[in-house]
């Protein structure tokens, strides 16, 4: 078996590459929107809640503090979300989208639509993967 037959036969290289290669192709998009990848999950995450705390947007992206808190701070920066102290508990910092980041929504929905039918993605296609991303981390589902 050759180096790169061992290498296609792991779950992780298929993972791996798969990640890589959805990556560039919304590298163009993101790159004129002015985000990064992890940005843009973010975004999602605030499309379909507005007004999280680093706390609910780590549960959901599975990342934490330490990593979330530069992002949204480069975020805020960029004028995609607000912060803003919660008025029932003065301790928690809620994060919200602006204007600009709401009108990328709409971008993005557009986007998903073109990647998928370009490269052939149908729903079945999304449910496979999940069903194997759920084998590694039964927790998640």
């Amino acid at each position: 078996m050759s180096a790169q037959e061992k290498l296609n036969a792991q779950m992780c290289f298929q993972l791996y590459t798969g990640a890589r290669l959805m990556q560039r192709m919304y590298r163009p998009y993101f790159d004129e929107w002015g985000i990064t990848y992890p940005q843009y999950l973010v975004l999602l995450c605030l499309w379909e809640k507005d007004q999280q705390s680093i706390a609910e947007l780590g549960a959901l992206l599975d990342l934490d503090s330490g990593t979330l808190s530069p992002l949204l701070k480069r975020m805020e920066k960029s004028e995609l979300v607000n912060r803003k102290i919660d008025q029932s508990d003065y301790r928690r910092v809620l994060f919200s989208l602006t204007p600009q980041a709401k009108r990328l929504q709409v971008k993005a929905e557009e986007m998903l639509s073109e990647i998928e039918s370009g490269v052939g993605i149908a729903q079945p296609d999304v449910e496979a993967v999940r069903r194997v991303i759920d084998k590694i981390n039964p927790a998640a589902s």
